[in-house]
């Protein structure tokens, strides 16, 4: 990546826009009272149906799901803000997307009502998990986030 500031500044805008997002919903799901992921499981057409279904059947299981959930978002959320361990937490946000779209994938005829738009083969999941991984490439936080206080400058 070239030493330009305003690449490098636009690409931090980026990591701490998809932070928020992802903080966002974590808190939200947090503060919404008897907030589960059951009908989101239940519903899923994909590929990986039978493992979400499989969630469901356990109560244990469904309710460690959710505070595992919870919890993620809203830490990878935290983490991009503030650009800290940035690398680790870009690939936690693209497995919780490909989860995500595994779960409503925008395949033909698996298109369904649970999505926002009609889409084909790409959705916001997984530009937002592409944006993740260019982020993870550039490892911009070791410059303009918490992440530089780990890295000694380059000389």
């Amino acid at each position: 990546m070239r030493n330009n500031k305003s690449e490098k500044i636009a690409l931090t805008l980026l990591r701490i826009a998809i932070g928020w997002l992802f903080f966002h919903e974590g808190i939200n799901k947090l503060i919404t009272e008897g907030w589960t992921a059951k009908m989101y499981l239940l519903q899923s057409n994909g590929p990986l149906q039978s493992l979400y279904h499989w969630i469901v059947s356990n109560e244990s299981i469904l309710q460690f799901t959710n505070y595992s959930l919870i919890v993620a978002l809203t830490l990878i959320g935290l983490a991009l803000i503030i650009g800290l361990y940035e690398r680790f937490f870009t690939i936690a946000g693209i497995i919780i997307l490909a989860l995500f779209y595994f779960a409503y994938p925008p395949w033909g005829e698996l298109i369904n009502n649970h999505t926002e738009g009609n889409y084909l083969l790409v959705d916001k999941n997984m530009i937002t998990a592409c944006a993740l991984l260019a982020l993870f490439h550039f490892n911009i936080a070791k410059e303009f986030g918490l992440d530089r206080f780990r890295f000694k400058p380059n000389n």
